[in-house]
């Protein structure tokens, strides 16, 4: 905490404007209080200004601190008690000016696990990322929780990172040569539930896995992507949590709105679970007849919708694989 301090003291915004200074009691919280006009502008011409000389496509929003109750300084133009309200709503006010000013730009916005996540932020950037580290069951728990409120198109998060030194939790490595494709797909397609991205070395990844990157790309252009950005999403199993916790299988039935198609992901965890698994779908034509086929195995069946809804499907995976599986209604079942 005194390193902190420290630090905030030496920042050189801190020297050359310390009326910018969010402080709590006369203590600095760490942050520009945007409640103050002036250091609002300073934020909308340093933005502008990185954006106009290094030609940004992508800015990255990150906010990774608790402002606790916010900003109680009386010179900034705000009052002792609503100091966080303040800064928030110029946040929102600034992030209007770029958008307005730049809009081919995207504003991604990325703070603490999702843990300042609202929908007034949302209006103002076009997506955010959910949390730094990747494994699965963290992946996993994080979309499920951020979908009760979030459409799957605006939420970023990668099936494995590089990182500089080692994880703690993540352990999976692209190049580990005991690698299965089995595995890497399980990853790969966690990436895949929402916007979808790689944050890795690619020019060093093994061929085969560089190989089964670019298959998982055509897929996802072809096939996942229209899901993503215009079905409604279904959560079909209880929500999986980190460190063994929680549900271990993860299962999520996108629906496109005309109700003719659906795409259903299918992830198996480590720990305690059964090898096989009956996931139930929803909102299907319960008189219409459907061709399941999974992506890796081709065609399943031929089932009713009350079928798949009342006995649903059985999926037999071992830790850590999945499936993907594309519900089609035909044009003849009524």
């Amino acid at each position: 905490m005194v390193r902190d301090r420290g630090a905030r003291a030496r920042a050189a915004l801190a020297r050359n404007h310390p009326e910018f200074a969010a402080t709590r009691d006369g203590e600095p919280i760490g942050y520009v209080c945007l409640g103050n006009p002036a250091a609002q502008e300073w934020a909308f011409e340093t933005l502008d200004r990185l954006i106009t000389e290094y030609n940004c496509d992508w800015i990255k929003l990150d906010y990774n601190l608790d402002p606790g109750a916010g900003c109680n300084r009386t010179d900034h133009g705000h009052g002792a008690g609503d100091g966080l309200f303040e800064h928030i709503s110029a946040y929102y006010r600034l992030l209007e000016r770029v958008r307005a000013k730049h809009p081919h730009v995207i504003l991604e916005s990325c703070s603490s696990g999702g843990l300042r996540i609202d929908l007034g932020l949302m209006k103002h950037t076009h997506t955010t990322f959910l949390s730094d580290p990747d494994w699965p069951e963290h992946d996993l728990q994080l979309f499920w929780g951020a979908t009760t409120m979030l459409a799957p198109n605006v939420c970023l998060h990668w099936g494995y990172c590089d990182w500089l030194g080692e994880h703690r939790y993540q352990k999976f490595d692209p190049r580990d040569p005991s690698l299965t494709r089995e595995r890497l797909d399980c990853y790969t397609r966690i990436s895949m539930l929402g916007g979808f991205g790689f944050s890795q070395k690619l020019p060093d990844l093994p061929a085969w896995v560089a190989e089964r990157f670019a298959h998982h790309i055509r897929v996802y252009r072809e096939t996942v992507a229209p899901f993503v950005r215009e079905a409604d999403v279904y959560r079909l199993t209880d929500q999986p949590k980190r460190f063994a916790r929680g549900e271990r299988w993860a299962a999520f039935q996108y629906a496109k709105p005309d109700g003719r198609e659906h795409l259903l992901f299918v992830f198996r965890l480590h720990g305690r679970s059964r090898k096989l698994r009956t996931i139930h779908l929803t909102a299907l034509d319960p008189a219409a007849r459907y061709a399941v086929s999974s992506l890796d195995n081709g065609k399943l069946m031929t089932r009713t919708g009350a079928e798949l809804m009342e006995d649903g499907i059985v999926f037999e995976l071992n830790e850590e694989e999945s499936d993907l599986v594309w519900i089609r209604k035909e044009e003849n079942g009524a």
